[in-house]
């Protein structure tokens, strides 16, 4: 190896190894040695060519953030901060299940409502139709939330910052087939098939468990990070609920704002759905268009309504263009107590169905 070669390599080294000892000794309790980070940094170099690709050290960063290091700043926790700003509201009531009507009414021990509330953190207030309510945060203090900024920290930093690097796919000549139905390699059923496969949900309804709160966070994180590399078109779809899915929706909006995503659409009313959209910056692709679509019942999700989601399109086959969805948020029961997961499941399995029947026969879709 060349002189010039090797000091190219010792400057690429020195450069990533000053970033990832930065990230790693950010954290008061749990240092690492600095001579391990160059070593581990120098061994992203696998061609010995002097450079690095950003992506590697991204891993390179978690992997150590997995190890309980935190990535930067307490400041820069965009996941606290978006869960901070989330709030629940619920009745006040007494210890016999009866709403309290005075928000300085005292318990049957002669203890203040007031102080029980607020020396957990919530607060008393009466909302318009004079009903005494008790607000409190969303995110309990025993979620260990705070925990998930040190595994997806330098990831969401590079959202932040616009520098995600896209997943690019080799694809075949940009030419229509005759028929409609292969387009660059790939025909319009195998963009179906690969939607399906690629179709998430983060929904935790089957088995209540106290820390649900940080589970779906995590899955909601992951999911983002996983897609917006991938693809041109992200939908989310919800399905209206109580006050827990109300907080799903606010901590998702907060968390895209604090992203730094632009904001493309904020709670439209489109009739049976609201929607918001927002647009994710990219090194080297064009922006991914994010979309959060929340039904107002589960009927509204309708096969119609959900198959738009799934239809191939010619210009999304391949990363970093591909269209993918998820279901981000749905109740366990409707208002008349009745349980969803049964009709919202067969309206997908319809609606994917659709799509493919649709690809078979006509090809790709103009929307």
């Amino acid at each position: 190896m060349g002189n010039g070669v090797s000091a190219a390599r010792s400057t690429a080294a020195a450069a990533t190894a000053e970033v990832a000892a930065s990230a790693v000794l950010t954290s008061d309790d749990a240092y690492l040695d600095v001579e391990e980070v160059i070593t581990k940094v120098r061994a992203c170099d696998k061609d010995g060519n002097g450079k690095i690709d950003r992506r590697e050290l991204q891993g390179l960063l978690a992997s150590i953030c997995v190890q309980g290091v935190e990535t930067a700043a307490e400041k820069e926790d965009v996941i606290s901060q978006a869960a901070g700003g989330v709030t629940t509201a619920e009745d006040l009531k007494d210890e016999d299940g009866e709403p309290v009507k005075d928000i300085d009414a005292k318990d049957k021990d002669g203890t203040a409502y007031k102080e029980t509330v607020e020396a957990k953190g919530g607060t008393l207030f009466k909302d318009e139709a004079g009903k005494v309510k008790v607000r409190k945060p969303w995110m309990k203090e025993d979620n260990p939330i705070g925990m998930l900024w040190g595994i997806f920290g330098a990831a969401l930093l590079m959202v932040k910052a616009g520098k995600v690097k896209p997943v690019i796919e080799a694809s075949g000549a940009e030419v229509l087939s005759a028929d409609n139905k292969t387009y660059a390699g790939r025909t319009a059923e195998e963009v179906v098939a690969a939607c399906l496969g690629g179709f998430d949900t983060i929904v935790l309804a089957t088995v209540f468990a106290g820390n649900w709160r940080s589970c779906w966070v995590t899955g909601l994180v992951a999911t983002l990070l996983r897609n917006i590399p991938r693809c041109k078109t992200f939908n989310m779809f919800a399905v209206k609920g109580g006050p827990a899915c109300d907080c799903e929706i606010q901590f998702i909006v907060n968390f895209m704002e604090l992203l730094g995503a632009k904001v493309i659409g904020k709670a439209v009313d489109k009739g049976k759905f609201l929607v918001w959209g927002w647009k994710v910056k990219r090194d080297g692709a064009d922006d991914c268009d994010v979309y959060l679509k929340q039904y107002k019942t589960v009927e509204d999700a309708s096969v119609a309504s959900l198959k738009t989601g799934f239809l191939a399109r010619k210009d999304k086959t391949h990363a970093p263009n591909l269209k993918r969805c998820a279901v981000v948020s749905a109740p366990e029961r409707d208002i008349a107590g009745e349980p969803i997961a049964a009709r919202l499941n067969q309206n997908v399995g319809d609606a994917l169905a659709a799509a493919k029947e649709k690809a078979a026969k006509e090809g790709f879709s103009e929307r």
